[in-house]
């Protein structure tokens, strides 16, 4: 296995493969896309109390995460450190807050609407395989009622997942979208609540560790009711 978020190589022409129509991956069960937290296999670890107050708990499984640069990009270089990850203390409430590393969501939803509200421009959706890592399930993001009722009847606080370390080339698996359009680039993110995607189309990255055969295996964990 590699770990780089650097740059590995990858031909134009494996790169444009894994987009074909007859090559892409199906998620069919839009409440495990939704969130991602009743997956088979994933976890949560409570946190040691002793150590932090603001740490709660840690999840291993498979996660989303929205970003502006394309599928090439990301398929070779994966997804750096945003900034040090910190635990400090709120000014003026004396509670503590987390900030840094890696953020990453278990609901493909709330990741485009996160990323559309705060840059308001073109973003693509990629899987990521953290079924190895430790992620701290961290704040509340920011999602209008319509999406936070997402979360009521899993009984989690929050969707998001934050990891203090890169998420490597090697760990993504691909690129999702809607399945009403016919590639990423036309695809729209978020839905709207009411049109949210039955389906989503998983381009797998040709560089993820586990290969297409792994792939296969997530998209039918992620096809199930």
């Amino acid at each position: 296995m590699h770990n780089s978020a650097t740059g590995s190589s990858l031909s134009k022409e494996e790169f444009e493969k894994a987009f074909e129509s007859h090559n892409l991956l199906l998620l069919k069960s839009s409440e495990q896309f939704t969130l991602a937290s009743n997956i088979p296999g994933v976890s949560f670890t409570p946190a040691n109390k002793t150590k932090s107050t603001v740490i709660k708990s840690y999840f291993s499984g498979y996660v989303f995460k929205a970003d502006t640069r394309g599928p090439y990009d990301i398929f070779r270089n994966g997804f750096l450190v945003e900034s040090p990850f910190d635990i400090g203390q709120t000014q003026g409430h004396g509670r503590s807050s987390i900030s840094g590393g890696v953020v990453t969501s278990l609901s493909a939803i709330a990741a485009g609407y996160a990323m559309v509200h705060s840059h308001c421009i073109k973003i693509f959706v990629y899987l990521i395989d953290a079924m190895s890592y430790g992620g701290i399930v961290g704040e509340q993001p920011y999602l209008p009622r319509s999406y936070k009722c997402l979360l009521e009847p899993h009984h989690l606080n929050s969707c998001n997942v934050r990891f203090t370390h890169p998420i490597f080339d090697s760990d993504i698996i691909g690129c999702v979208w809607s399945d009403q359009f016919p590639s990423p680039q036309q695809a729209i993110w978020p839905p709207r609540v009411a049109l949210a995607p039955s389906r989503l189309n998983l381009a797998v990255n040709p560089l993820y560790q586990g290969g297409m055969a792994k792939a296969e295996e997530v998209a039918r964990l992620f096809s199930f009711d």
